[in-house]
């Protein structure tokens, strides 16, 4: 096996890592942990800090962009979906017309012979 150079690591040193915990800003009595993988009420998933305290309910995104939700993805899915269903019924329309255009010209070759 060959010698492989360390990966550089590409975030940043500050970054808060699985676990990481900080003074929760809404209950200010308990601690929030950080979660990389953090699944969100609408179906989003990304990192956030969670309040540890049931009845604080404290959750924060870390990135400033959400990301997709369930509900967009399942909306973008049922759009690529439809524009194939179009794609396909357009190729069958016009393989149905061509396979018209082949028969009627047969048709007329075999009259003018």
């Amino acid at each position: 096996m060959g010698y492989s150079a360390p990966l550089r690591e590409r975030r940043r040193a500050d970054r808060p890592q699985t676990g990481d915990l900080k003074l929760c800003p809404k209950c200010r009595l308990h601690n929030c942990e950080f979660n990389p993988r953090y699944r969100f009420p609408d179906g989003a998933v990304g990192p956030a800090w969670l309040c540890e305290a049931a009845g604080c309910g404290f959750r924060e995104m870390v990135r400033s962009t959400p990301g997709l939700t369930g509900h967009d993805l399942v909306r973008q899915s049922r759009d690529v979906q439809a524009v194939a269903r179009r794609k396909i019924m357009k190729s069958r329309s016009k393989t149905a017309r061509s396979l018209e255009r082949i028969a009627a010209t047969e048709t007329r070759l075999r009259k003018n012979s």
